[in-house]
């Protein structure tokens, strides 16, 4: 394993712990699970490729510090909602515990 591999394994290991923390505390707080993760997009058009940029903003409870992670950017072909979803999707997969938590 690489340093960078090794730092990125790192960055996701306390990102996990962050949302774990969030999701703790939420159910605590209202007895129930609650959404608090919000995925927003964007996409770019140039002549050559189109560009879809998936970011992920959650709230660290007791500190109110707003988190927003940029997730990824995938090429697309299709700007079609099915198409968009599966891309969405596809950069979520990246972060397994985040994808799961937005599925509750």
């Amino acid at each position: 394993m690489n340093q960078r591999d090794d730092r990125f394994l790192k960055f996701v290991s306390s990102l996990k712990e962050l949302v774990q923390y969030s999701r703790n505390y939420y159910e605590e707080k209202f007895s129930k699970i609650i959404p608090y993760i919000f995925v927003s997009h964007d996409g770019w058009d140039s002549k050559d490729h189109d560009i879809l940029g998936v970011c992920v903003h959650f709230i660290v409870p007791g500190y109110w510090k707003v988190i927003n992670l940029a997730a990824g950017l995938k090429r697309i072909r299709s700007k079609k909602s099915v198409a968009t979803a599966q891309a969405i999707h596809i950069i979520l997969e990246r972060y397994v515990y985040i994808s799961l938590l937005f599925l509750i």
